[in-house]
């Protein structure tokens, strides 16, 4: 379950605002469509469409007792249907006495109802192949909670279970106080997991930022005294005033008959009637958009530095014209050219930022709020507040050039046309997701084509003036607040905050300034590339290519996604064959690459250049490779391998990138310890492979001596020597796709084949110690994390390897049901398997808990029996099937999906043997057996292989 406590609020990551790649990424492309010039209609939800192209393939419904629905069919992924509940109702409805029970109850659904006992819910999904957690979910808001499942079959008894499931939480529930006794534990574990710094100081910001609303006081995680003593008796009354069929709505959208499954949602809802009164409307608040300029801090050692200028405005339902989108257009338009500057800021050699962005989204049903913020250098909280009110001050005296707009509504333009080119395979859990979004704004639904439609018909209004007038009346009469997040206590910080505003407001500003675009250095590179071999691989439908200079190249031709091209580049061995002096490349790398631009192009040359473009210019340190992957469009994969060409053969290695980097970097370190989570996903790599530094993020100096020259040291040779295979999958014409890359990697000098990396620095271990391995965060006191590892061996033995899996799937379940249900010690637990196909003999099972590290030792024992249990006993028919079925789904899944695909074909013909791990996958994990599975416990689950790594808090200094 999720809790979402705010929306678009402070949704900016350091890395995000201060060295993220700078090309607009964009899904989106043309179809004909025109908005339509009818008379005002009304839907059976009552929802009044002016002049709005609406989704004509929706049906919407409403039942006598006030329940509605939304059905529409789609055939993507073919065979599927994804379902969502929505209930109207969020932590703003709760009284004094009732703060969490709207979380408390979307928790409880899975708990026990009138025809599921307690406990059988997931179990009754594992058995349909969903997964607790990505399939079947729930969310609680401040106005809202919806529930989901991606249901991979569309058959009856999938189908029929779902809406089962659905029903019984709706109205069904029985709430009794044993269920709810056991359940507080897993909520105050779930508190303990959120409870960051971050979360704190959203608190301390809507605060101040929204003095008349509740939101501040009426978080969906509640109050510790409520979850901890409310009484069944309290939640079933909260559930019976607001669970009811005029607050309920049923959205499914799949490969179905609509008329059968419309049959079906009334037959399961019709007879539902409300137990008991009505429960008052929530409590929105009040917002006065006049109100004077107020100043808040929050200061705490794990945040990063950041200038929060807000502007606040009652919340307001737009009708559903042409007309009420024009503002909302605009403003985009302002946004994005805002971030923009604020990157320029940052990329600067004397930088004032780390970045900024521009925000213009409502909170909910509670406010309408623009934002600006500003993310400063560790300790610079005066440059954050002075280019804050800068920058606005710029926009608002001077306005937005034309070159600018010109810019970002290429941007646009291509993202509406790329979406309206592939709408037609777009994802069932997207479109449900897009009708769920319409419920409390009661918005029209239109497809791509139709907002395509609507933005051309907007697109004259987006010009610089009209722009300029948008931002300047939505931001009139200045901020309402700014709030300021810093590591340390600013001292009499009203006093200091207003002084850094005033003086900064006494320095002029200028206009921006026109930039035209250069002309791409990187049109040719020599003569394209003649091909040496040509072979189909005809049952699994690739087409495997070398060109006479060594290149490989593979691709697969699908529909799945209209429009969309995967690709992957492959060069040289990667960090497998560098020495401990390669510590935090690959995290340098993901973060900073990009930002170092090409020889010929910086990174804002290449951003003007690349206009329209739907490109990206990641390059990345693989333990196998140096690699790049993404998704493309057929009509911009010829710019794409443009791009991946002049990276293999001329980076740009610029030191703008090591700026960014070094002034992130104090936030990044800060960061990282912040909470078990980021230890987890910083330190446990290394961990296990016995200190390694080609595992992991990298220690803190590691990264501090991490540059562009130490990069092109280490990745230079590589590139310009290694062996290149490349993938192509999805919507392009297979000659085309040989055609670009003939043109681009195939007129490159020769490339030697690949080598295998020496020996000595092959090998990884798994620690021989097995001594308790602690590591350290400095979150709050009662955040902790237990891990439990067990080592395997590499993925070579392919049934073994899948034993492996499907015995981590079992565990997971068996940990769920031991520490989360039985015990209430974890909101959070998870068990998986890992196995090289680079390292020999290196892998490991791992199961692990969230939790306070005063429950450690139960859990551990926990651990302790359920390894046990997989050792002495098999499973039963029940726990196979579910740790199986959801395993063949996501498998066959994959045969349906372009992301999937490019990973296989990525390797082709340099490891043609896992093209039979693709064949063979399926059957395999159908064909293993309950004994088998035990065997593979036997073989590697033994206690005194055990390694426990346990993160825990720093501890505090006497």
């Amino acid at each position: 379950m999720k809790i979402l406590a705010k929306r678009h609020l402070l949704a900016a990551s350091v890395l995000a605002l201060a060295i993220a790649a700078p090309m607009h990424s964009s899904t989106f492309a043309q179809t004909a469509a025109t908005p339509r010039a009818a008379a005002a209609a009304e839907s059976s939800w009552g929802v009044v469409n002016v002049d709005l192209p609406e989704d004509e393939a929706i049906r919407y419904g409403m039942l006598a007792n006030g329940f509605k629905y939304a059905l529409r069919k789609n055939e993507t992924p073919k065979g599927s249907t994804s379902v969502r509940m929505h209930v109207e109702v969020g932590s703003l409805a709760e009284a004094d006495n009732e703060q969490g029970l709207a979380h408390f109850l979307e928790h409880m659904a899975f708990n026990g109802s009138k025809n599921v006992p307690e406990g059988e819910m997931v179990k009754l999904l594992e058995r349909q192949g969903l997964s607790f957690g990505p399939d079947t979910n729930a969310t609680t808001s401040f106005t809202q909670t919806t529930y989901q499942l991606d249901v991979p079959v569309s058959n009856d008894e999938a189908v029929d279970t779902a809406l089962m499931l659905m029903r019984e939480t709706a109205s069904n529930l029985t709430l009794t106080p044993e269920a709810v006794e056991r359940e507080r534990g897993v909520i105050q574990s779930e508190r303990q997991l959120r409870n960051s710094a971050g979360l704190r100081s959203a608190v301390a910001q809507l605060a101040m930022q929204l003095p008349g609303t509740q939101v501040s006081k009426r978080l969906p995680i509640g109050t510790v005294e409520v979850v901890s003593t409310a009484p069944a008796s309290r939640i079933k009354d909260f559930y019976n005033r607001y669970y009811r069929p005029e607050n309920t709505t049923l959205v499914l959208v799949g490969d179905f008959d609509m008329d059968a499954m419309e049959a079906k949602v009334r037959k399961e809802f019709a007879d539902w009637q409300p137990a008991g009164p009505k429960g008052k409307s929530m409590d929105y608040g009040l917002i006065d958009p006049s109100s004077a300029l107020t100043v808040g801090s929050f200061s705490d050692p794990s945040v990063q530095t950041m200038a929060i200028f807000q502007k606040a405005k009652p919340y307001q339902i737009d009708p559903n014209s042409i007309e009420a989108n024009r503002e909302s257009l605009q403003l985009m338009v302002a946004s994005r050219i805002m971030s923009d500057r604020f990157q320029k800021l940052a990329l600067q050699t004397d930088a004032p930022i780390l970045g900024g962005a521009a925000l213009f989204n409502p909170l909910e049903e509670v406010a309408m709020q623009s934002l600006f913020l500003v993310v400063g250098k560790e300790g610079e909280w005066q440059s954050a507040v002075t280019v804050g009110e800068q920058e606005l001050r710029r926009a608002l005296q001077f306005g937005f050039t034309n070159s600018e707009i010109e810019e970002q509504v290429a941007n646009i333009t291509a993202s509406f046309e790329n979406a309206a080119k592939q709408q037609d395979t777009r994802k069932n859990a997207v479109i449900a997701d897009n009708i769920m979004g319409s419920i409390v704004d009661r918005k029209v639904v239109m497809t791509p084509a139709g907002q395509l439609a609507v933005f051309n018909a907007l697109r004259p209004v987006l010009t610089a003036e009209a722009t300029t007038l948008a931002f300047r009346e939505n931001w009139e009469g200045g901020p309402n607040n700014l709030f300021l997040t810093s590591k340390e206590t600013v001292a009499n910080f009203e006093t200091a905050i207003r002084s850094t505003l005033d003086a900064s407001q006494q320095m002029a500003v200028n206009a921006p300034v026109e930039v035209a675009a250069k002309a791409f250095a990187y049109d040719g590179f020599g003569t394209a590339g003649e091909i040496a071999s040509d072979v189909t691989i005809a049952d699994l439908g690739i087409r495997a290519i070398q060109f006479e200079n060594g290149v490989r190249l593979n691709i697969r031709q699908t529909d799945f996604e209209t429009g969309k091209v995967h690709y992957s580049l492959r060069v040289g061995d990667g960090l497998r064959s560098m020495s401990a002096n390669s510590g935090g490349l690959n995290f340098y790398m993901q973060n900073v690459m990009a930002v170092g631009g090409l020889g010929e192009h910086d990174v804002q040359e290449l951003q003007k250049i690349l206009v329209g473009k739907t490109v990206n210019l990641a390059l990345i340190a693989n333990q196998d490779a140096v690699a790049s992957s993404g998704v493309t469009t057929a009509e911009d994969a010829g710019m794409q391998m443009k791009i991946l060409a002049a990276l293999v053969t001329n980076p740009g290695y610029r030191p703008e990138a090591d700026t960014a980097w070094q002034n992130a970097l104090p936030t990044i370190n800060t960061q990282t310890k912040a909470s078990p989570i980021s230890v987890l996903q910083s330190d446990f790599a290394r961990v296990l492979a016995s200190g390694d530094s080609r595992f992991g993020r990298g220690t803190p100096d590691e990264l501090a001596s991490m540059d562009m020259a130490k990069v092109k040291s280490l990745i230079g040779d590589q590139l310009a020597h290694g062996a290149i295979e490349l993938a192509v999958v999805g919507d392009i014409d297979e000659q085309s796709a040989i055609d670009i890359v003939a043109e681009t990697f195939g007129a490159l000098p020769p490339r030697a084949s690949s080598a295998p990396a020496a020996a000595e620095l092959r090998a990884v271990k798994f620690p021989a110690d097995k001594a308790p391995i602690m590591l350290y965060h400095d979150g709050q006191p009662d955040q902790g994390l237990a891990l439990a590892v067990w080592p395997t061996d590499d993925d070579s033995d392919q049934r073994d390897d899948v034993a492996r899996d499907l015995l981590a799937a079992a565990m997971g379940l068996l940990l769920n049901d031991e520490i989360r249900e039985k015990l209430g010690a974890s909101y959070t637990t998870q068990a998986f398997s890992e196995a090289s196909s680079v390292y020999p003999d290196y892998g490991f099972i791992a199961g692990f808990a969230v939790a306070d590290p005063a429950k450690m030792e139960g859990i551990y024992a926990a651990i302790h029996d359920v390894s046990k249990q997989l050792r002495d006993q098999p499973l039963s028919e029940d726990e196979i099937l579910r740790a199986r079925k959801p395993l063949l789904e996501q498998l066959e899944k994959q045969d349906r999906e372009n992301s999937a695909w490019v990973g296989m074909t990525s390797v082709a013909q340099s490891k043609p043997e896992r093209l039979n791990r693709w064949r063979q996958r399926i059957a395999l994990v159908d064909g293993i057996s309950a004994d088998e599975i035990q065997a593979t416990a036997r073989k590697y689950l033994i206690d005194d292989r055990l390694l426990e790594v346990r993160i825990v808090p720093q501890p505090t200094s006497k």
